[in-house]
């Protein structure tokens, strides 16, 4: 099977794997960011956000690995159904905390709360529907 095969038949796989390694990159991007000019003497700063890193790790991760199951030589039905139900925990995850953020402040959800929560849900719908 050529590498054109491969991606239309694992379209979504690919999809949901691209948007969940930028969606990793970019909030690494922004924790750098925030801590850029965080003196020293607040590295509790740095430890306190730290299940953070390893939270967009673990996603970052769960991107490669989709990728990996689309395009490796063998058709890896399990690899698949894996990545969707392990995707749709951890986004499910991530809206929770953006969700319980929003309720801490006096406003209504944010974009980012509906868009992380909308990645999830679609996620949940494959799974359901056993779209691997």
């Amino acid at each position: 099977m050529t590498f054109r095969q491969k991606f239309i038949r694992n379209r979504n796989i690919v999809s949901k794997s691209v948007t969940t390694i930028l969606f990793s990159l970019f909030m690494w991007y922004g924790k750098v960011q925030q801590l850029k000019d965080v003196p020293s003497v607040h590295g509790y700063y740095a430890v306190r956000h730290s299940f953070d890193n390893g939270l967009l790790f673990l996603i970052a991760l769960l991107g490669v690995f989709g990728l990996y199951v689309s395009f490796a030589n063998k058709h890896m039905e399990h690899g698949k159904a894996t990545f969707i139900v392990i995707g749709a925990g951890l986004w499910f995850g991530y809206a929770g905390l953006f969700l319980y953020r929003d309720l801490l402040f006096p406003h209504p959800p944010t974009l980012q709360t509906i868009l992380i929560s909308a990645i999830a849900i679609s996620f949940w719908l494959d799974a359901l529907a056993g779209d691997y």
